[in-house]
């Protein structure tokens, strides 16, 4: 009799926790994705805000040196490697660009080249809202040798408003998302444990220390969720794997450090919940009476 109880103690439907477990968590991942994927997303708009700063003619080249290095060394300018963004564009090369996309030489008629000498900096995050950007706008203007200075205000202000409202959207149903998904197995885990209550009852009555029946729950929680984690994983990433063959621009939204990183996390979200589930599963059960157990 006690050795029947050995092989049972402990045991519940690892299958159906695993699979349910593992297909709540596929959902987080695929979500997880998706925030990822919007995350840089945002990054690389926000890279691309930039203001076009058009020089005065005639303009000397040591005078249009310093004010590269003042807009170089601006808090504004967005730095990659500790390189500046900034990108000087001749009048020239703008007039040929133009005449190659377009097809007409405004010079034939014109006489002249109408465009002036340019520069394009790249804004650095904490300095794109509209405000900030009418101030540089200013104090760029007022720099001796420019002429005038640019950015679609339209755009940079839809930019701005769209992505704070869908980050914060996202971020509210990630975490409502991982709440349910917490909940559903807990309850999977809750539901597994029943038939085992009387069992748990037995070996308290018979003496067994709470430690002594939790350890053989937990030990096998722990495996359930590493499992579940796992599997879940690996269905989100052929998911990816498929979207990203479908759609290739999605490959260069998601890096495989931040895959990695999204995989780890479902792997140890599944052994945490698993784990935590199981605890209180049991202690809930330690804790009835017979009457309530029945």
């Amino acid at each position: 009799m006690a050795q029947n109880s050995r092989k049972t103690f402990g045991s519940y439907p690892y299958l159906s926790i695993v699979l349910s477990s593992s297909f709540t968590l596929f959902f987080l991942g695929l979500f997880g994705l998706l925030l990822l994927s919007g995350k840089e997303l945002k990054e690389n708009l926000q890279e691309n805000v930039e203001i076009q700063i058009f020089l005065k003619n005639h303009l000397q080249e040591n005078h249009r040196l310093q004010l590269a290095q003042w807009l170089a060394e601006s808090a504004f300018c967005r730095k990659k490697n500790d390189t500046a963004s900034i990108q000087y564009i001749p009048k020239d090369v703008a007039a040929k660009k133009f005449i190659a996309e377009t097809g007409a030489d405004f010079r034939e008629f014109l006489g002249e080249n109408p465009l002036r000498d340019a520069y394009l900096v790249k804004i650095a995050d904490g300095f794109q809202s509209s405000e900030k950007l009418k101030a540089i706008k200013k104090s760029i203007e007022r720099r001796a040798g420019v002429f005038e200075a640019n950015y679609i205000e339209s755009l940079t202000g839809a930019i701005n408003k769209n992505l704070r409202n869908i980050s914060i959207l996202l971020l509210a149903f990630f975490v409502l998302l991982t709440l349910l998904v917490s909940l559903l197995i807990h309850n999977t885990m809750k539901l597994s444990l029943y038939s085992q209550r009387f069992l748990i009852r037995s070996m308290q009555l018979v003496g067994a220390k709470a430690g002594f029946i939790y350890r053989p729950f937990l030990f096998k929680s722990i495996g359930y969720g590493f499992f579940a984690g796992l599997l879940s994983a690996a269905l989100t990433h052929a998911s990816w794997l498929y979207a990203a063959q479908r759609i290739p621009e999605l490959q260069s939204l998601l890096a495989s450090q931040q895959q990695i990183y999204l995989y780890a996390g479902l792997v140890l979200s599944g052994v945490l919940i698993c784990f935590w589930s199981t605890y209180h599963a049991v202690r809930k059960y330690l804790r009835m009476s017979l009457d309530e157990l029945y």
